[in-house]
């Protein structure tokens, strides 16, 4: 499931169509639909969201070829860019051409609903990456672990990792473990370990023999 383990923060955008809201109306209307969703849980979950999402270019989906529920997130370019400390202002930031490239098999999920259980699977891979453009929290290209089979736990501990299958998995449970995702909210912990409980729920359920999916 690429959209719960891989971010893409600098995409090249050629490789994928570009759908406009004309030609793919049932994919905006969705994402208009899962923006509001998205914003809402994180923030119940307490995740800052960037001050000027508003100063971004329309946000817009690609489609790429997969059998698999796959997405990803990134942008062309980000600004503000401060010259005497030659560097990018994060808390700051807004997006160029910020974009959510998702698989033709969400995209086929989404317009015919073949399964419930699936679609909302589709839908939870594009708020994971909704998460990642709204988010606040910040990681460099450099300093971002990519996933493995032997690092997945140190993968997800990153704040922008653990913030986006929080939220994903709010969203799951909401839908099919409704009881599950109040006894978690109730829990009297710090956020960090309310996500962690949220996101060990979820792969629990949907990854029963995938041990290393369990945050320690």
């Amino acid at each position: 499931m690429k959209c719960s383990i891989t971010i893409i923060f600098f995409i090249t955008l050629n490789s994928n169509f570009i759908y406009s809201q004309t030609t793919n109306s049932h994919l905006y209307k969705v994402l208009d639909s899962l923006k509001f969703i998205t914003r809402d849980i994180m923030k119940k979950l307490n995740i800052p969201i960037r001050s000027n999402v508003g100063k971004d270019d329309t946000l817009q989906i690609s489609i790429y070829p997969s059998k698999f529920t796959t997405a990803d997130y990134g942008q062309k370019m980000i600004f503000p860019y401060i010259q005497s400390k030659k560097s990018i202002d994060t808390v700051n930031r807004w997006y160029k051409e910020p974009t959510i490239s998702i698989s033709n098999s969400i995209d086929s999920a989404i317009k015919y609903r073949v399964g419930y259980k699936y679609y909302i699977n589709s839908l939870s891979s594009i708020i994971h990456e909704l998460v990642h453009y709204y988010q606040l929290s910040y990681i460099d290209e450099s300093e971002y672990l990519q996933p493995t089979n032997q690092n997945f736990q140190q993968h997800l501990k990153q704040s922008i990792e653990l913030e986006a299958y929080s939220t994903e998995s709010y969203f799951y449970l909401s839908k099919f473990y409704i009881n599950d995702l109040k006894k978690i909210m109730r829990m009297n912990v710090n956020d960090f370990e309310k996500r962690k409980a949220l996101c060990n729920k979820a792969n629990e359920i949907k990854f029963p023999n995938k041990k290393e999916f369990i945050l320690k």
